[in-house]
């Protein structure tokens, strides 16, 4: 909040620095990508007046479509609205909720009178059904409604705020796998890095719109955005195409030598789910990927463990998930700390061939029947100048690489209970 600082009816320059500087308790720590420094989301200068829709929630909307109860019946939500009054004395103002469906029309609405006190921010709940709701469905129908919230104050309009959002409910089953709106759901996936040669994460909503038409080609139903908060505009893209989203902070690798609360960590989740609560599309929060690579330490067990109640605290409608290092046991406590596990599995590259999966998945399965098990990277690298009449592991040919996935999508389509299979990755990205 610049107000304080600003000159009203004057010259005013803003500046934002950014730098690439390592800092010792910032994620991510290490890892197999570059960290780019710089600002890949959209930046705006907001005017509002002194009462509106709060603004300094973590970067959020202020406004929280809450899911609570959604059924092909009827769709119980409540608007979780933070508003707040920068006034010295107290005001009265009226919030209003329409539910717009797909063609503009009206499905629901809410309305509340609310008397705000001075200088704060005050959270008012306004319930609202829609009855026989048009589900969200994934690629099938990626249904969006709207919710446009004004706040009024004798009859004039002081702020308001329209929120895209699907209604749709899911679970997931150690033994049948992912169950969208009561269906099985094959969540056949790829990881995304968001970057480009030459551009780094700036990239524009061209190559967004490029790499999401790329992963539909293929026949992807769920998309991995790995390994931190994508632009903004890919998750509304993923709302608009029906790709169901594991969503993940960068607590990978290695946790800092010296701050070992994960203030940083446990700061990004918030921010990762209060800025992206009303997407749709979003179904798993990540709140680890391959931490187990700096050792096995307590304090690391610790922090997995704190940030998964951290986020159920903060969104109990959606399931958390992990990525474990593939040498993790099948039975360590790693497995049981979120709903649902994703392992990063590299047989037929980094060790062993391809075929090893189908041992290893049902050894899994019938060590943990009560766990629901993803495969959250698997792959190959291949370079497409590389060709061979006898394809081998670690050769880097565009024949291994097509063998490599033949073999291992026999294997993944033979275990439905599998929630999750991702490939690792969609596209090249820069690693420094």
């Amino acid at each position: 909040d610049i107000t304080d600082v600003v000159t009203f009816g004057g010259k005013n320059t803003l500046a934002v620095k950014v730098d690439n500087t390592v800092v010792e308790d910032v994620y991510p720590q290490m890892a197999d990508f570059t960290f780019f420094g710089g600002i890949y989301r959209d930046v705006n200068l907001v005017i509002a007046n002194p009462v509106h829709f709060d603004l300094m929630d973590h970067g959020s909307q202020g406004v929280y479509i809450v899911q609570e109860d959604v059924t092909k019946e009827q769709a119980s939500i409540t608007l979780k609205t933070k508003l707040t009054n920068d006034h010295d004395e107290e005001k009265k103002v009226r919030l209003w909720a329409d539910i717009l469906d797909a063609e503009k029309k009206t499905a629901a609405y809410g309305a509340q009178e609310i008397v705000l006190p001075a200088g704060q921010t005050t959270i008012v709940e306004l319930p609202i059904k829609i009855e026989k709701p048009i589900l969200w469905n994934g690629r099938k129908n990626a249904y969006m409604y709207e919710a446009n919230l004004t706040l009024t104050s004798y009859n004039d309009t002081i702020d308001e705020l329209s929120i895209p959002f699907g209604v749709r409910y899911f679970k997931v089953d150690p033994e049948k796998g992912f169950f969208l709106n009561g269906e099985h759901l094959r969540l056949n996936g790829v990881s995304r890095h968001q970057d480009r040669k030459d551009m780094g994460w700036a990239i524009t909503k061209k190559e967004h719109k490029e790499d999401m038409e790329f992963i539909k080609e293929v026949g992807a139903t769920s998309i991995r955005l790995a390994h931190y908060q994508h632009d903004q505009y890919f998750y509304d893209l993923c709302d608009r195409e029906g790709m169901v989203v594991w969503a993940e902070i960068p607590f990978i690798s290695i946790m800092s030598k010296t701050e070992l609360e994960g203030i940083n960590a446990k700061q990004q989740m918030v921010e990762l789910i209060r800025q992206n609560y009303n997407h749709p599309s979003i179904v798993f929060w990540g709140v680890q990927n391959e931490i187990q690579i700096g050792g096995n330490k307590p304090e690391v067990r610790k922090l997995v463990k704190e940030l998964n109640e951290l986020t159920k605290k903060e969104d109990p409608t959606r399931l958390t998930t992990q990525a474990n290092v593939m040498f993790v046991p099948d039975t360590d406590e790693y497995n049981y700390i979120t709903d649902t596990v994703g392992y990063n599995k590299y047989y037929g590259w980094y060790q062993g061939k391809a075929e090893d999966f189908a041992e290893w998945i049902d050894g899994y399965h019938a060590t943990n029947p009560q766990v629901s098990l993803g495969i959250s990277e698997y792959g190959a690298e291949g370079i497409i100048q590389y060709h061979t009449n006898d394809p081998k592991v670690k050769d880097y040919t565009e024949e291994y690489h097509s063998l490599y996935h033949e073999t291992v999508w026999n294997i993944f389509a033979d275990r439905p209970f599998l929630w999750s299979t991702y490939v690792w990755n969609m596209f090249d990205f820069g690693a420094n």
